[in-house]
């Protein structure tokens, strides 16, 4: 059995385990109009409680999609957006700093060489993991601290979060704006989104440039050895 499996299934069972304990109370609190008046007890700093609150959901069961809603209502559907994003691009940083700093030596210690492992999955299909999990419960924040154990390339991860991210907030800060019922299809379409959007960024060569740029001796196909 490929032991690097051991790594997301940690960070699951710690995404998981405040999900049971806290995450009815804080469906409630933030559903409805729950999230506006959070937003609304903010004043002026509305924005910064909904990046906030988009990054305290690495740690605790926050309705992302309820909070993004809400900036939509609070801002209209383009600031919403970008608030949106920022929140959600501060929280995958977030999880990827874990990753990185804390994660990989407890990796290490755990599962040994087979790290090594995971730093190929994450080389060659880094991407579109990331770019797919942003729809998923639990998934983002797992994926986000995985890719930062496997040392994914910064820039690599960061094309791969906006492009799966994107979707998802201007959908539901649209929907927040119009009042909406977040009809079926809509959300099917933007769902599907991310994978299509990465694929352009791979085929526009992003990917290789991100790569690049994390590593120069690549892009000159040069080693560092030498």
């Amino acid at each position: 059995m490929n032991r690097f499996w051991l790594v997301p299934l940690v960070f699951a069972l710690f995404v998981i385990g405040p999900f049971l304990v806290w995450g009815d109370m804080l469906t409630a609190l933030f559903t409805g109009r729950g999230a506006r008046e959070v937003l609304g007890g903010g004043g002026g700093y509305a924005w910064m409680i909904g990046i906030g609150l988009l990054v305290a959901d690495i740690f605790l069961p926050i309705p992302t999609t309820a909070i993004i809603a809400a900036l939509g209502i609070y801002y209209g559907p383009a600031i919403g957006t970008l608030v949106s994003l920022a929140g959600s691009v501060a929280a995958a940083l977030t999880g990827y700093g874990i990753g990185r700093v804390l994660g990989r030596p407890a990796a290490q210690r755990l599962i040994g060489d087979a790290i090594g492992n995971g730093e190929k999955v994450f080389a060659r299909y880094g991407g579109w993991i990331v770019a797919a999990s942003r729809w998923m419960p639990v998934l983002p924040e797992v994926v986000s601290c995985v890719a930062g154990v496997s040392r994914m390339p910064l820039p690599l991860f960061l094309s791969a979060v906006i492009c799966g991210a994107l979707p998802l907030c201007l959908t539901f800060a649209v929907i927040g704006h119009l009042g909406a019922r977040e009809p079926g299809w809509t959300l099917a379409l933007s769902a599907l989104a991310p994978l299509p959007l990465w694929y352009i960024a791979d085929r526009l060569g992003l990917s290789r440039f991100a790569v690049a740029k994390s590593d120069p001796a690549k892009s000159t196909g040069t080693d560092s050895g030498d």
